[in-house]
């Protein structure tokens, strides 16, 4: 499947990350802002402080923040890219595609930062 296509059947909006406290431990519940504000869903990746989970370190927390950021930038990475494929093709004569590109680097290297707050547990 193509990223294109990914973007396109995703949920719409600017995805969050919402700390909810559990009777043992935390659910870090990852979707459209809307939707997980309002307890109706999302994806939900429990940090559960029992003995059976070796990843009970704020793990789970950086991997709902990495799915939210990813989310929210894959559009933009797709879009840049797709604007710069068209205008090679329509410009097949062009040799000079600097601002294009220039926006393809940029939407690259947001979708790679990612910065995770810290929470108390």
């Amino acid at each position: 499947m193509k990223l294109s296509e990914l973007r396109d059947k995703a949920t719409p909006g600017e995805w969050v990350v919402l700390d909810k406290k559990t009777s043992i431990g935390r659910c870090y519940r990852v979707g459209p802002d809307a939707i997980v504000n309002a307890d109706h869903g999302g994806i939900c990746a429990y940090d559960d402080r029992t003995s059976m989970n070796p990843h009970a370190d704020g793990e789970q927390k950086s991997n709902a923040a990495l799915i939210a950021h990813s989310v929210n930038h894959l559009a933009k990475v797709v879009a840049a890219w797709e604007r710069l494929v068209a205008a090679k093709r329509d410009t097949p004569d062009q040799d000079d595609f600097g601002d294009y590109e220039v926006e393809l680097e940029w939407a690259i290297e947001a979708a790679a930062t990612v910065e995770v707050e810290e929470v108390e547990l």
